[in-house]
């Protein structure tokens, strides 16, 4: 019967009946004699015998409050009132239900037909109460049913006709009799402010059986004119008022137009609604059969969930990134029981709603703006919890929810692991940048009870070891590359399939036979022998480092992804990898690309910046499975090997010497082609059915009637060429683009040309040679700029920064007599011979590029200061001539003997992280400041001439004499591994009573303490 009523609705109404309910008694709550104090109404039951019972209305606590109604002061009093049963003397409660009383006013009395209606006893039918009961606070949002209330076997039974609608507001009962024996004939009346009207609904109940049925509806309008219906035939369809939630509710159904009908509405299950600009979900409170919610990403807030509020099936709700939300009271007043919640990126900053969401098992409150997680400390069927990015700073909250599997906490400030380590079910945790505590290292001993762990986030995360992690045998990803864990620190992880550290030193990982996916870039390493073991491995990133030998993963069998760029090799090893579909090699030294030929399931390939020889191009033209090929930089002059790759989609030819493109002119699934900063100078015929995209700016090109024949083209780059003709171009319909002004271009790089154009305040019209003479300055940071063409006009320069770029080549540098501060440090250079005859240069940054020689710098003798850190330099000594050097910077590089002499200016001189195991300073008088750190050497005694130095640092040296230091009068401070007891050393304690501060293994000594 209940199914057969939900589906007959009137207009936006919804009637739901439930059976009798027969309460048990509890054990708890107050005494007889304190109920029948505090109750507010008192009704004498009778049950179909004539036996008399009393029935008292009541609340354990309530709170009173005032109201004004047609020039009256009533007393209105708040709580959660019950209906007790007690027998005729008061002496025994024989049972108890809740009702739906949030409010009592003095002016409610028993014939008050306003709130309650008394149906009289007849012989051999029980009294029947109707009671309007109200769900919420009548201050907020109003919801209402009429409940029935009758003795049955000697406890209380309740039925009720509900109406589950805003804005609709309850009136009370019309009527209530019972002419015929076991049946009650009444009527409900409720107020309907959306359609400006009154609804009436007559019912039949028969207490036997718990039923109640409606019998027939009417709508009366404001003016008094009566409409009846059918039974809830008026309703025909559902209206909702935001257009973005009709799209998706639209979309769910596959019902792109036509009427949306409650049987509609009845077939849902799960709405998906991102980023639907959805600001109201009015139309939902129909949607009775909704389990699963997703609203995020719009712009709701906390008064707009009533539609789902009473909802009995929802257990799925994601409300994530709706800003306006601050508040979660309206979860709280939920019929259904969520199992899941996502807040996340709201403004929430209250937790105490959910107290008692014992249901939930997946919480997500990511970018919140709770700080306390105290309310949800006893959700203990909690599997997932997210509490990323808030403000939260205390675990203690969360140390009792044993059945968490994952923890999500990034980016929070805490000092102590200690509240996880009883969650001993979590496999997955992400503790990625918590720690922000005074400490310099945090404990991490709570996690060794984590055995259960199979995934561990833990960047930038600085803890006093790393002894936990042995204990984890089932974790199989790990994910720390800038937590300072080595590959010694892993190797007892055996389950391990995804690891991403730094670490220079790899040889403990030739154990770690199940790993998949292994990432040690930027980790300095040179020697990856241990990788030859690693036969499951897929993927392997090891760019960035200084790897010279590849031949140990040269057979990998499984090896599908590998990522080579910028090292050192020079010599690529025969491979056997059956399975590589990627290979990135670019930024290397290697030459000759005929190992590559064997590769032939390659579909991703980059030589960018690799100078290979001529014609070793024609290795390529068996890899006839390549889709996206990189060769920027390459100094290629003919691409005839190209013309075979007949699927490559997207191809990189940029910064080389090509003039004819004639070979990949026919290329059919090319998507993609940048011929830029080359030496074109015409077109071929382009039979390119499938190109979307073609740079060819900074070429000679003057004619592009071809580009007219790519009608898929939509993103065109033609600057800086001297065409004559921009027509072509409006015979593509996909194109578009305002056409530069028809000058001849001195700058081939548009990047390069826009940062003229700042400096110059020159925002149309061509670049001259006299404009770029009148250039003082010029300055680039962090630019993909590749070409430097045309800045040899630059002749007036004195200050030129060009830094982090994709710069190599500095030829147009060589004639800028005038330039003193040049700075091209983060760049792609090998050669600085252009430098040589900057001979008035006095600052050179060249930090960071991928130098060798630096014979060509021996001329530039104004120079004061040079940093060379962070290139491949191995030999210094044509250096010793600059005897105008204050500041030398020659860290990390490959120096083996250090011969400077002749330096006698020279103050400051870094020398940390080569492979130096001698060193000679003669006449370097002047120097106040060395580091040595990191090197070989084993050896400090040539510092007794170095009489001025105050500050000297050999850390991570071999060096165990230092008696040396004690003849150094000038000296402050200085820093040292060795293995002895500091205040038993004589050396150290002299150096201390003098005044000296040292960092001896890591630990800073002053004054003898």
């Amino acid at each position: 019967m209940m199914k057969r009523l939900l589906a007959m609705l009137a207009f936006a109404m919804l009637v739901f009946f439930s059976p009798g309910e027969t309460p048990s008694i509890s054990a708890k709550g107050l005494s007889s004699q304190e109920i029948i104090k505090k109750s507010r109404i008192q009704v004498d039951l009778r049950d179909k015998d004539g036996k008399i019972h009393k029935a008292y209305l009541y609340s354990e606590k309530e709170t009173k409050g005032y109201k004004t109604q047609n020039k009256k002061k009533y007393t209105v009093y708040h709580g959660s009132y019950k209906l007790a049963l007690f027998d005729k003397d008061n002496k025994k409660k024989l049972s108890e239900i809740n009702t739906g009383i949030k409010t009592f006013s003095s002016s409610m009395n028993v014939t008050d037909t306003g709130t309650i209606k008394i149906f009289p006893y007849k012989a051999g039918q029980p009294n029947l109460v109707g009671i309007t009961e109200e769900l919420i606070p009548p201050a907020k949002k109003v919801y209402a049913f009429h409940s029935l209330y009758y003795v049955n076997k000697g406890k209380l039974s309740k039925v009720k006709v509900q109406v589950d609608k805003e804005p609709m507001y309850f009136y009370n009962f019309d009527k209530l009799t019972n002419n015929k024996p076991n049946e009650f004939v009444g009527s409900s009346r409720f107020k309907d402010t959306q359609h400006d009207g009154t609804f009436i609904f007559n019912w039949l109940f028969k207490p036997a059986s718990s039923e109640l049925d409606v019998t027939s509806a009417k709508f009366v309008r404001k003016d008094g004119v009566q409409e009846n219906m059918p039974i809830f035939s008026y309703i025909k369809d559902i209206r909702f008022k935001d257009k973005g939630l009709e799209s998706a509710v639209r979309d769910t159904l596959k019902k792109p137009s036509g009427t949306i009908t409650l049987t509609d509405l009845d077939k849902i299950t799960a709405i998906s609604a991102k980023y639907h600009g959805i600001t109201d979900l009015s139309g939902l409170e129909y949607a009775r059969n909704l389990e699963k919610l997703d609203v995020s990403y719009n712009g709701l807030d906390e008064k707009d969930f009533w539609p789902i509020e009473q909802n009995p099936k929802l257990q799925y709700l994601d409300i994530e990134s709706n800003y306006g939300i601050r508040n979660l009271g309206f979860i709280e007043r939920m019929w259904g029981e969520l199992s899941f919640l996502n807040i996340g990126s709201t403004r929430v900053n209250d937790l105490s709603p959910l107290e008692d969401a014992k249901s939930l098992k997946e919480l997500y409150l990511y970018g919140t703006e709770i700080k306390n997680l105290r309310p949800i400390s006893n959700l203990r069927s909690l599997t997932y919890l997210d509490i990323s990015a808030t403000d939260v700073s205390e675990l203690e909250p969360i140390k009792g929810l044993k059945t968490l599997e994952t923890l999500w906490m990034e980016r929070i400030n805490i000092d102590s692991f200690q509240a996880l380590k009883g969650l001993t079910k979590l496999k997955k945790l992400n503790i990625d940048n918590t720690f922000y505590g005074t400490d310099d290292r945090i404990d991490g001993s709570p996690l060794k009870n984590l055995k259960q762990l199979e995934l561990l986030y833990m960047d930038r995360v600085f803890f006093k070891d790393f002894t936990f992690l042995k204990s984890m045998s089932n974790l199989k990803t790990l994910k720390a590359p800038y937590s300072h864990v080595s590959a010694a620190d892993v190797r007892f992880n055996t389950s391990l399939e995804h690891l991403d550290i730094k670490s220079k030193d790899v040889s403990g990982l030739s154990n770690l036979t199940k790993l998949r996916y292994l990432d040690i870039s930027d980790s300095g390493t040179e020697n990856i022998d241990a990788l030859s073991n690693l036969k499951n491995l897929t993927e392997l990133n090891a760019s960035n480092n200084e790897i010279q030998d590849i031949a140990p993963i040269s057979s990998l069998p499984k090896l599908e992804r590998l990522a080579l760029d910028n090292n050192q090799i020079k010599r690529l090893p025969q491979f056997s990898l059956p399975h590589l579909s990627l290979l990135g090699l670019s930024e290397n030294d290697f030459s000759d690309l005929t190992p590559l030929t064997v590769l032939t399931q390659l579909q991703e390939l980059d030589l960018g910046y690799v100078e290979f020889e001529p014609g070793s191009l024609s290795a390529l033209s068996s890899l006839e499975a390549l889709e996206r090929l990189g060769l920027s930089a390459s100094r290629i002059t003919s691409i005839e090997p190209l013309s075979k790759l007949v699927h490559i989609s997207q191809l990189d030819l940029s910064n080389n010497k090509i003039e004819d493109i004639k070979p990949i002119a026919a290329l059919p699934k090319l998507e993609n082609l940048d011929v830029s900063l080359n030496s074109i100078q015409s077109l071929p015929e382009l039979n390119l059915p499938n190109l979307t995209a073609l740079s060819v700016s900074g070429n000679e090109i003057v004619d592009i009637t071809q580009i007219g024949a790519l009608k898929k083209l939509n993103d065109l780059q033609l600057e800086n060429n001297p065409i004559r003709d921009y027509s072509p171009l409006k015979q593509l319909p996909g194109l578009e683009m305002e056409y530069p002004e028809n000058e001849d271009e001195i700058i081939k790089d548009s990047l390069l040309e826009q940062a003229i154009r700042e400096e110059l305040n020159k925002p149309q019209g061509g670049i001259t040679k006299e404009d770029l003479s009148k250039l003082k300055s010029l300055e680039i940071y962090q630019s993909e700029v590749r070409s430097l063409k045309g800045l040899e006009y630059a002749t007036n320069l004195t200050n030129l920064q060009i830094f982090d770029t994709w710069v190599s080549d500095i030829e147009p540098l060589k004639g800028m007599k005038h330039v003193k501060t040049l700075n091209l440090g983060f760049n792609k250079i090998k050669n600085i011979e252009p430098l040589s005859e900057l001979a008035g240069i006095e600052e050179l940054n060249l930090e960071h590029n991928r130098i060798e020689q630096v014979d060509s710098l021996a001329n530039l003798t104004r120079l004061r200061d040079l940093n060379l850190g962070h290139n491949r330099v191995t030999k210094i000594e044509a250096l010793s001539d600059l005897n105008a050097l204050e500041n030398l910077e020659l860290r990390n590089n490959r120096i083996i003997h250090a011969a400077l002499s002749s330096m006698d200016k020279l103050k400051s001189l870094n020398l940390m992280d080569n492979d130096i195991k001698e060193i000679s300073l003669e006449n370097v008088t002047s120097l106040e400041d060395l580091s040595l750190d990191q090197n070989p050497i084993e050896s400090v005694s040539f510092l007794r001439n170095l009489d001025r130095l105050r500050s000297i640092s050999f850390i991570d040296t071999p060096v165990r004499d230092i008696t040396v230091l004690t003849g150094l009068e000038n000296l402050i401070s200085a820093s040292f591994d060795m293995d002895i007891v500091p205040w038993e050393d004589a050396t150290v304690n002299t150096l201390l009573e003098r005044g000296v501060e040292l960092r001896i293994n890591g630990i800073f000594y002053v004054n003898g303490e």
